[in-house]
């Protein structure tokens, strides 16, 4: 941010002259470049931590709800309970910073509808003043410097408000981990038994060959054959500027190569995030109806999830806008896009008018994916964080039946344990 500011100021000082435009063109299609190979690998770690987690979780809902069977089979539980009372989280739960909430409004502006409207009404007034500026490359140049701004800031704060939700929902899975504890604590008094733990493996989603072709693609472009192609791209065009007299197309050249492979990047980016997260969430809805069974064992009604209100008409549309974006096939027509581009600008020599062809929507499109990827993560940050209020909600409501039931060794065996196990 630095930078960006410090690159505002001379664009001030030297009254934006057009190597001050091309010079933010090319870093911030290189930082682009960047920020996307690592934020396609932060989804991947992202995605492999939270399928972790959730194993453990579903696997000690799994041990607690063996061991509630088995007390109920003994006869060791009540027959009824009164309804469950209103619990609210423990104190105990990860605190907000000022600085993570303010974060957190941030992604709210950015990631709204409202923002994605405000943004296609500036590209519609920049089409407006084409005409009177005759669609010149100093027209094209406006835009590409707006939306090297606009990328520069989202994928950085993306990238960092990821890691900091995640560290967040971390410290909130450790606290219903502790909540498992406790919960299986108790019921190896109650049983006099040693709890046991059911492994879980979550497979893999099914995917069509498509999807499994954006994977791999992701895989290579995260991972180190991404960053060296880079930096060989990169070593090639550093030796040629010489022979090109370091003109505007060479330096344009750079710019063209990171701006169209972060188009592509960015469509990969939204698919596998929406097939991620959906998938995260299914896992948690199946935790859910573990959970929901243990109550039920109790006899204690599941509290009921908070009624969704009905989205407007407008929001529906913009929804639908957003999903027709985050398809499979939008990230085959990205690529079939990237090479006709490539025709455009190899007809044209790769002149400075080619290579602004070449970059002016790509990086208009990358610029409204972004603000759909920063949509999609305040969305599945929300509901994530609404899955795991209620798994929090209901093992302290589970927690609080037990505490009326008696130990089978005290009330059956006056005080001789039983040795009986558990089976997984």
């Amino acid at each position: 941010m630095a930078i960006l500011v410090g690159w505002i100021i001379a664009g001030i000082i030297l009254k934006g002259p057009t190597d001050w435009q091309v010079a933010m063109n090319d870093g911030s299609s290189i930082q682009v470049y960047i920020t996307n190979t690592l934020l396609i690998h932060q989804q991947f770690l992202n995605y492999e931590h939270s399928l972790g987690l959730l194993a453990n979780m579903r696997s000690r809902s799994l041990s607690i709800g063996q061991m509630l069977k088995a007390l109920e089979q003994r006869g060791a539980l009540e027959p009824s309970f009164p309804s469950s009372e209103s619990t609210k989280p423990d104190q105990d739960l990860p605190s907000e910073s000022n600085y993570y909430r303010f974060c957190n409004k941030i992604l709210a502006s950015i990631g709204s509808p409202f923002f994605i409207i405000i943004y296609w009404s500036g590209i519609f007034v920049w089409l407006g003043f084409g005409p009177s500026l005759q669609w010149s490359n100093f027209w094209q140049l406006v835009i590409n410097t707006a939306t090297a701004v606009e990328l520069t800031f989202t994928t950085v704060f993306l990238q960092h408000i990821r890691r900091r939700q995640m560290e967040y929902n971390d410290e909130y899975m450790k606290v219903i981990i502790s909540a498992d504890e406790r919960i299986l604590e108790k019921l190896g008094l109650l049983s006099g038994t040693l709890p046991s733990h059911v492994a879980v493996v979550i497979p893999k989603p099914p995917m069509n060959k498509a999807e499994r072709f954006v994977d791999y693609y992701a895989a290579v472009l995260g991972g180190v054959p991404g960053m060296t192609a880079f930096v060989v791209v990169t070593t090639l065009w550093l030796a040629v500027g010489k022979l090109m007299n370091w003109s505007s197309n060479w330096w344009l050249i750079i710019g063209t190569y990171t701006g169209l492979i972060s188009f592509i990047d960015e469509f990969v980016l939204r698919n596998i995030q929406i097939r991620d997260n959906d998938y995260i969430c299914a896992q948690f809805e199946e935790i859910d109806d573990v959970d929901n069974g243990n109550l039920r064992t109790l006899q204690v009604s599941p509290p009921q999830p908070p009624i969704e209100r009905r989205p407007s008409l407008f929001h529906r549309i913009i929804e639908v806008f957003i999903f027709t974006f985050s398809r499979w096939e939008a990230v085959i027509a990205s690529f079939f896009a990237t090479v006709a581009m490539l025709a455009v600008a190899t007809g044209m020599m790769w002149n400075e008018t080619g290579q602004l062809i070449c970059n002016t929507p790509t990086m208009i499109i990358e610029g409204f994916l972004m603000v759909i990827l920063i949509h999609g993560q305040r969305r599945y940050y929300n509901m994530r964080q609404g899955l795991l209020s209620r798994a929090l909600l209901k093992r302290q409501i589970l927690l609080n039946r037990l505490e009326s039931v008696r130990p089978v060794f005290e009330e059956n065996n006056k005080g001789v344990a039983i040795q009986d196990s558990v089976s997984v």
